[in-house]
């Protein structure tokens, strides 16, 4: 009987030795995928916010070149160099639009912002707005141009 005992507690160790070293393993990976979620989420959060910081002067360089091509008697290669740049400008907008299209499907929250996103506030397009035309008013002005708002009040 003695050499049975024996059997049966060596068995029942390894049992016990094999479950701690599952649990650790199971303890490994939970922490593995916390880090690498971590990481993921910091990308994500970098992504956004430098898309969104790159987006308003894009807009700004296809606008300005926008007015420009108006202009009355641009010599014809500055029209070909405006052209260039708002092509460039455009297709720079479509890249950084398709990170933020693919950022967002990697978001949970459903929302423009929330404590993942990488903004501090709330997005508001009011501020957004104002942010823009303090670019584009001044080259408006030199084209002869204004900017209105829905209902005819200049801006």
């Amino acid at each position: 009987m003695t050499a049975l005992v024996i059997v049966v507690d060596a068995m029942r160790a390894k049992d016990r030795h094999s479950i701690e070293l599952v649990q650790a393993s199971q303890h490994e990976t939970e922490e593995q995928a916390r880090i690498a979620g971590f990481h993921a989420s910091a990308a994500q959060r970098f992504l956004t916010t430098m898309s969104h910081e790159l987006r308003t002067p894009l807009h700004a360089i296809v606008a300005l070149s926008q007015l420009l091509d108006v202009t009355p008697d641009l010599p014809v290669p500055v029209k070909r160099d405006l052209a260039q740049l708002r092509a460039s400008a455009q297709y720079l907008t479509s890249i950084v639009s398709t990170i933020l299209d693919f950022n967002r499907l990697f978001d949970t929250s459903g929302g423009l912002a929330s404590q993942d996103s990488g903004l501090d506030e709330e997005y508001d397009p009011a501020a957004c707005t104002r942010e823009t035309m303090s670019m584009l008013v001044p080259i408006t002005g030199e084209a002869r141009l204004a900017f209105t708002r829905q209902g005819g009040t200049p801006i």
